[in-house]
This record gives C-alpha cells, structure tokens and sequence, in this order.
C-alpha cells in the first residue's frame, strides 16, 4: 500500500490553496500519494495521512520568533502561517515522518523556538548569494554553491555519507538558532544552515529545493520520506480518496 504524502500549500489572493507540481511530481515518483491538505484544523485529516512535505513559500514574520523587524520582507499570508504552526505541533506530536523544504524547514524552526536571519545580505552581510533570482524557470535548475553535510546525521544515512552537494538556493532568509530539539545537519561555506531535523528522527528540513532538481539526492530525500512513512502504511486505512 502506497503511503499517502500530506502536502501543505499557500494561499492566493483569490483564496486558492495550491503547491507547485514539483512537490507532487516528487513525491509520486518516490512511489508515495500526494495530497494537498486544506486549512482546517482538524486532526482527522492527520489520521488519513503517513507523512507530510512542508513546502516552499514566502517570508516569516520577525515577531513570530521575537524580533524587531530590520528589513523589507514578504510575509506568508496569515491564514497559511497560523495554520503551519498548528499543523507542525500535531506532526511531532504524532511523530509523523515530515520533510520541510525552504520556508517549511524556517517555520519548523520558528515553531519549535528558534531564530532566522530576517535578510541574510543585511544581517550576515559577508555571506555568500543565496537569492538565485528565478525570473526563468531554467534557472530553478542552476547548481550555485556548495553544502556541506555533517557526518553522523540522519541527512548523512540518507546522502549514503556524501560529505558535500551542490544545490540551488533561492533564499534571503535563514535559520539563525536552532529550535529546541533540533540540530544543523548541512551549512553552507558561508556558515548558513542548509539542513536542520530532529534528534527523534520525526523531522528533516532542508533549506535548497530538491523537489526542482533531477539528480540521485533529491530523489534520494524523497524515497526517504515516503519509505519512512510507508512503515506504517500497510496497518492504515486511508477515508481521504
């Protein structure tokens, strides 16, 4: 039994919930089900699902993590923001294997108590770019600097020990403190934090978008994903198709 994947989505001005293809194309092509989850907090939808992918979106408050604001930003719609933190604390209550991509990884940090750097070129201003500009949709593709990954992490098993990638990167904000239960897993040559997850395993977020790349670790990221949710999958009925 394939397991079924929850999808988290923004929010347009016309009150549409979507999420690009990428994310279901990946997670389909790791053999999982994709569903896009609506804004309603209710925990039976938890109950129809074997894992959850946090996508890609716009900026986090700095009030959300007990900042003054220093810089610019565009700020996720709330509706989507209120309801990610909901639906991050009922993930790791449940332990429901996630994978978080770009600001899915920033708002499991933010949930879990941590800081982000508001604008990586004002706040760490010898940084290296990581606002790879995506006017063309060719460059979503474009490799543009390295990632370093710490050994002895779950992004390591699952990278087969590869000690270093390089990624995409289409950021200006990023993780500054780790939250509570978590830990760096990958950063960049600059010291920016490029993967985060949990010491429980429940948790792996990840600052680069696989989900746009065609190689072997980014579909090694979603086999991950889906064959860890698929543990369980065979033992649950699914009422949502």
């Amino acid at each position: 039994m394939k397991p079924i994947i929850g999808i988290s989505g923004s929010i347009d001005n016309a009150g549409r919930i979507f999420a690009h293809e990428n994310y279901i194309k990946s997670v389909y092509k790791a053999d999982g089900i994709p569903i896009i989850l609506p804004h309603i907090h209710d925990e039976y939808i938890l109950n129809n699902i074997q894992g959850m992918v946090l996508t890609g979106g716009d900026d986090i408050p700095s009030n959300m993590f007990g900042e003054k604001t220093v810089c610019l930003i565009k700020p996720e719609k709330n509706q989507r923001l209120q309801h990610d933190l909901w639906l991050i604390q009922k993930l790791k209550e449940r332990a429901i294997p996630t994978l978080g991509i770009c600001y899915g990884m920033q708002i499991v940090n933010v949930a879990l108590g941590g800081t982000l750097y508001q604008d990586i070129q004002t706040q760490h201003p010898q940084a290296i770019n990581h606002l790879q500009k995506t006017e063309a949709a060719t460059l979503a593709n474009a490799l543009v600097h390295s990632v370093t990954i710490k050994p002895s992490t779950t992004l390591a098993s699952i990278l087969n020990n590869h000690e270093n990638l390089i990624v995409n990167s289409t950021h200006h904000q990023a993780v500054k403190d780790v939250g509570m239960g978590l830990i760096a897993s990958a950063v960049s040559p600059d010291g920016i934090i490029e993967a985060i997850e949990s010491l429980n395993g429940w948790f792996l977020g990840i600052q680069w978008h696989p989900e746009k790349l065609d190689n072997e670790s980014s579909s090694q990221i979603f086999s991950y994903l889906v064959a860890t949710a698929g543990r369980d999958a065979t033992s649950c009925v699914s009422t949502i198709l």
